[in-house]
């Protein structure tokens, strides 16, 4: 059944395709973003356990270069090369010094029927993005979903969204499974939906329901489901979500552990230019192990220069159920840089 519908939207992208009107010279769009920031480690130790000696860095997180090219109004595609400069990651006291590697590549469809498209190629992953929109600061930290590697931020296969009765977003996805920088093992695949449903009574208000149902292998489930409330307006962005998760990493890496937790993170403007926002995350990553559940605060306020270029400062720290020899509690004082271009 799941393989009769992969070949349903595959023809329905063939016939699409070969109806849109030719039109010989897109349109090309070439964009950019760029993460930098200055930590200033105000813990005794760095997150590996080794002393932190006030260390202190610049880096450059993250740099992304997009190029999109867009054919008709319903039509265009997108690539996306990004490069990480990072001494050390907070969370974790990795290294980060990624070479520039291709993020996403895909074909886009508008109105593939009403008020649906379809995205085929190396797409992004159904629940990230839509966090990071409400979270607002991807450029300050990433989301916790990201941070304890539940999902990929991309992977190769067929996304379609849509809405339907006004109030009710879908979003659908046929995926590989291995995420953005590996390719297929198996035969496995992952099936992702996600909703967004408003309420009526209330602009903005909106239940969120996301669930994945995969394989590393053969009985090696890589289930998730993600459940909460969010809400937007233009003075104030709030969400919280509960996070439910069953085998985690991907490969060899793979680990048969069931984990849990929720995160809540807010952000109120204050002026067109200045705003507050806070975030806490708790999550237990292994059930059936004690003392391993780790705790997040992330409290800041944020400057607009001009448009394009947005200033934080910011304190961020990570608190553990239990120190050991190689995992410490962390507390950092940092600047963080958007710029976009």
């Amino acid at each position: 059944m799941k393989n009769k519908i992969l070949v349903v939207m595959l023809c329905l992208v063939v016939c699409f395709v070969k109806t849109a009107p030719a039109q010989t010279k897109p349109e090309i769009k070439i964009s950019g973003l760029i993460f930098a920031n200055y930590g200033y480690y105000l813990s005794k130790y760095l997150a590996d356990g080794k002393e932190a000696n006030n260390f202190n860095s610049f880096d450059i997180s993250r740099v992304y270069l997009n190029t999109e090219a867009k054919f008709t109004d319903k039509i265009k595609a997108f690539a996306q090369l990004e490069i990480n400069l990072i001494s050390r990651e907070i969370w974790t006291a990795k290294e980060a010094k990624n070479e520039p590697y291709l993020k996403q590549v895909w074909l886009e469809i508008k109105n593939i029927y009403p008020d649906a498209k379809l995205m085929v190629g190396f797409v992004p992953v159904l629940w990230r993005g839509y966090e990071e929109k409400i979270w607002m600061h991807r450029f300050v930290s990433k989301v916790l979903d990201d941070i304890e590697g539940l999902q990929s931020a991309t992977d190769r296969g067929l996304r379609l969204t849509g809405k339907v009765l006004k109030y009710v977003e879908y979003d659908l996805a046929i995926l590989n499974g291995e995420g953005t920088k590996q390719n297929e093992i198996n035969q496995y695949k992952d099936y992702n939906i996600r909703t967004a449903i408003e309420a009526p009574f209330l602009q903005g208000l909106k239940l969120n329901l996301f669930y994945q149902k995969g394989n590393n292998d053969k009985d090696q489930p890589r289930d998730r489901f993600f459940s909460g409330l969010s809400y937007e307006s233009k003075k104030f962005n709030a969400m919280g979500t509960y996070y439910d998760v069953n085998g985690r990493g991907v490969g060899d890496n793979y680990k048969k552990e069931k984990g849990n937790g929720f995160s809540i993170h807010s952000v109120l403007n204050l002026t067109d230019r200045n705003w507050i926002f806070a975030r806490y995350d708790s999550f237990d990553p292994n059930k059936d192990k004690d003392d391993d559940a780790k705790q997040r605060i992330i409290l800041g306020f944020g400057y607009k220069i001009i448009d394009e270029v947005k200033l934080t400062l910011d304190y961020q720290t990570q608190i553990r159920e239990k120190e050991t020899e190689t995992e410490k509690n962390v507390g950092v004082l940092f600047i963080h840089l958007e710029v976009k271009f």
